[in-house]
C-alpha cells in the first residue's frame, strides 16, 4: 500500500481480505463473544427489591414487576404503550422497544421478540408456582399498577411508564437507572443490571419445572438452543429435584447429584 492510498476505508478492505480463505473467499475466523455467565435474583432477593421500589417509586415499582413477572428487555418495558396493556387478562403485547439512550422508537430486537406475554408469573412468592394463574394477591399488584397509569394516560398510543419532564415520551435513561440504583440501595441487594431481572424470570421458572417451550415463547429467545445453552444449570437442579421427590432419596445424596450433574 502506497501512502496515498493510506485511508481509512483501504485499511477495512486489507483487514477483510485478511479474514477470507484464499481458494474459497470464505470467511477464516469470526470473533464469537462467549456466553455470559448469568447470576440473577433470588425470590428472596425480589421481595427485597418489591418492597423497597414501592417506598421510592410506586409507579416504578410496576415497570419492575412487569420486567420480572414478563421477562421483558428494559427497552420492551419502558416502550411500551396504553394500546400494548390488556389489564382484563393479564398480559402485555410487545410489539416494539423504546432506546433509553438514544431516545427513539424501534423494532424488537428479533421477529421471535415480537409477543403476547403474561405479567403474572408468581417469580417472587415463596412457593413452587409458575404458572400465571397461580399468581397471587402480591403478583397481582402489577395490574392495580396498570389501572393508574393508563388512567393517567392521555391517549391509546401514550406510554404506559412517561419520562417526569415530558409524559408524552417514555421514562429516560437517567431516570430509570437512577431509580434502579436506588431500588437496590433501599433494598440492601448487590447492584446488578436492569436486564437481570429477565434472567430471574428464566432462572426461576426452569428451577420450578417449567416447560422450557412455553418459556421461549414467553420470552420472545430465537429457539429453546438458547435457553439450554445459557440455562441449563437450573434446568438440571429441576431435574435432580424431580428424581429426588421420585425416588425419596435423601437431600445429602440431592446435593451430590447436583453436583456431578454441573
Amino acid at each position: 500500500m502506497t501512502p496515498e492510498a493510506f485511508s481509512r476505508l483501504e485499511i477495512r478492505r486489507f483487514i477483510a481480505r485478511l479474514r477470507e480463505h484464499p481458494m474459497t473467499g470464505s470467511r477464516l475466523w469470526i470473533h464469537k463473544a462467549g456466553a455470559a455467565e448469568v447470576n440473577p435474583f433470588t425470590a428472596s432477593d425480589l421481595r427485597a427489591i418489591l418492597k423497597a421500589v414501592r417506598t421510592v417509586n410506586r409507579d416504578f415499582a410496576t415497570l419492575i414487576q412487569v420486567m420480572v413477572q414478563g421477562g421483558l428487555r428494559p427497552g420492551e418495558a419502558a416502550g411500551l404503550r396504553r394500546v400494548d396493556v390488556d389489564v382484563a387478562s393479564g398480559v402485555v403485547h410487545v410489539r416494539g422497544r423504546w432506546s433509553l439512550t438514544g431516545r427513539r422508537r424501534g423494532p424488537t430486537k428479533t421477529e421471535k421478540s415480537t409477543r403476547t406475554v403474561s405479567v403474572l408469573h408468581p417469580v417472587a412468592e415463596d412457593r413452587s408456582a409458575w404458572c400465571p394463574i397461580d399468581g397471587a394477591i402480591e403478583t397481582h399488584r402489577v395490574l392495580d399498577g396498570f389501572r393508574v397509569l393508563q388512567a393517567l394516560a392521555p391517549d391509546r398510543e401514550s406510554p404506559i411508564f412517561p419520562a417526569g419532564a415530558s409524559p408524552s415520551s417514555p421514562i429516560t435513561s437517567q431516570e430509570f437507572y437512577a431509580t434502579w440504583r436506588r431500588v437496590l440501595q433501599h433494598a440492601q441487594v448487590p447492584y446488578r443490571k436492569p436486564h437481570t431481572l429477565r434472567h430471574t424470570l428464566a432462572s426461576i421458572l426452569l428451577s420450578r419445572g417449567a416447560n422450557a417451550l412455553y418459556l421461549v415463547r414467553a420470552g420472545g429467545w430465537t429457539n429453546a438452543n438458547i435457553l439450554f445453552k445459557v440455562y441449563a444449570k437450573w434446568i438440571a437442579e429441576t431435574a435432580v429435584a424431580s428424581m429426588g421427590a421420585s425416588s425419596g432419596i435423601s437431600a445429602e445424596n440431592q446435593r451430590i447429584q447436583q453436583l456431578m450433574m454441573r
